[in-house]
């Protein structure tokens, strides 16, 4: 009689839904602890599966960082909900699409992941200064009729994701349990500044 072969538990091969665990289990493992923190082997318990999977779908542990923390969104999606309706309460609703992306489940923990990153690690963060530069900032003069465009559109983005680090990577509070209406309602008023105020600096009265 032949013996029967051993069957192991806790591990899965190839299965069709392989490569998306793999990539949950790396948002969740890169969002708690950091690109450097994060170990293959973790992730791959994470996941459920072998460790040499991970390299077999994405060949290192930066093209599966690549792979689970390539920013979410479409950048013309957001600019279209901030700017399509008109410059009036462009920054209002900036802020609310901003925001609205950091809470919710689909989107919000792998933001949490390329911030995290790009703070520990100076690959993650040079991916996250060329998506901006290359992706978000071009659209400001696509949307804003004024001047400085590129100016207004850095200005708004650096203001929003340094509260986002604050509010979702640190904690700090009050801001941290803030609801979000009021944030939203609170942080409009500056961004429309930014983005349809007047920007003008001393060198240009001097003119």
């Amino acid at each position: 009689m032949m013996n029967q072969p051993v069957r192991r538990g806790g591990r899965r091969g190839g299965a069709p839904s392989t490569r998306e665990d793999i990539l949950r289990a790396a948002r969740e493992v890169f969002a708690e602890e950091s690109y450097e923190g994060a170990s293959l082997r973790r992730i791959a318990r994470r996941a459920g599966v072998d460790p040499a999977l991970l390299i077999h779908y994405f060949d290192s542990k930066e093209g599966l960082f690549s792979a689970a923390m390539a920013l979410p969104f479409e950048p013309d999606d957001l600019a279209q909900a901030a700017f399509g309706p008109g410059m009036d309460g462009a920054g209002e609703r900036l802020a609310a699409a901003f925001f609205a992306m950091w809470e919710s489940e689909e989107y919000g923990q792998q933001l949490r992941g390329v911030v995290r990153a790009a703070v520990s690690d100076e690959s993650a963060a040079e991916r996250l200064r060329g998506f901006l530069q290359a992706e978000m900032l071009p659209l400001a003069g696509d949307y804003l009729p004024v001047d400085r465009s590129r100016y207004r559109m850095a200005l708004a983005g650096s203001h929003l994701v340094g509260l986002a680090f604050a509010r979702y990577i640190l904690g700090v509070e009050p801001l941290a349990s803030l609801p979000r209406e009021d944030l939203v309602r609170w942080v409009g008023p500056v961004l429309q500044q930014y983005l349809a105020g007047d920007l003008a600096s001393p060198a240009d009265e001097e003119d």
